[in-house]
């Protein structure tokens, strides 16, 4: 697991990581887990998360971006 105390401060996602990302999975703890290791390397939340319910378990989304990436959006 990463270390929510550290941050990634540079100008590129980690790892070759995409600057726009759609997390989805069931909505339980994993999830939780992984959207919040995504905020410890630097990602920010995007937009409303969304919800479903596929017959047994409900299903979440939500999107995250990497804070350049949407400084840049309105140039």
């Amino acid at each position: 697991m990463i270390n929510p105390e550290i941050k990634n401060k540079g100008h590129e996602p980690p790892d070759g990581l995409p600057r726009y990302r759609l997390l989805t999975g069931k909505d339980d703890a994993k999830f939780c887990h992984r959207i919040s290791e995504a905020l410890a390397l630097g990602y920010q939340l995007y937009g409303s998360p969304a919800a479903t319910f596929n017959g047994q378990d409900v299903i979440v989304a939500q999107a995250i971006i990497w804070p350049e990436a949407q400084q840049n959006q309105g140039s």
